[in-house]
């Protein structure tokens, strides 16, 4: 799918350049996921050092199909501006950029209270992207309490001159 500057992902773009917190809901298949990562794309591989992205989601297919968009938007750069090494982690949960310390931690949606709780404090990272936000379980434990366990990354990264937003992408849910 190609990238489309339709206002959502011009306000989501702005958005993130200038760390803003946004909340950004579209129907499908307008582009807010390519949006999304498009960006993260050019913080990982061309933007930033040092920043730990995180994108929680309700469920393992959406995790590694945003995974793999990324690997393809990565792979489409061209080569001399991405510098692979065995250092790199590439899974298909996640990925690890070491030319430039930037990581991308992927989490899925909490099965009850207690693993909500857990999955909000296990937030370490400076930008938190919350995927699908209205179909996640337990979105009401998971979003404070990773928001509250970011704060230290955040103020982290502010001081280095690195975005920290929050982001909320989702369809309309129920």
């Amino acid at each position: 799918t190609p990238f489309e500057l339709n206002r959502g992902n011009l306000a989501l773009t702005w958005s993130f350049m200038n760390d803003v917190d946004i909340g950004l809901v579209q129907p499908r298949q307008t582009g807010k996921t390519i949006g999304m990562q498009c960006i993260i794309d050019h913080a990982m591989y061309v933007a930033f050092s040092y920043l730990d992205i995180g994108m929680f989601t309700k469920d393992s297919a959406l995790v590694q199909d945003n995974v793999a968009r990324l690997k393809a938007l990565r792979d489409g750069l061209p080569k001399w501006m991405v510098s692979k090494s065995t250092a790199d982690g590439e899974r298909k949960e996640g990925l690890f950029y070491a030319a430039l310390h930037n990581s991308y931690k992927t989490f899925t949606s909490a099965n009850d209270e207690v693993g909500a709780y857990k999955l909000g404090r296990g937030c370490t990272m400076a930008v938190v992207h919350f995927d699908e936000i209205a179909f996640m379980n337990y979105n009401w434990i998971v979003v404070p309490t990773a928001v509250n366990a970011m704060l230290a990354a955040s103020q982290n990264a502010r001081k280095a001159g690195l975005p920290s937003p929050i982001i909320f992408t989702t369809t309309a849910g129920n």
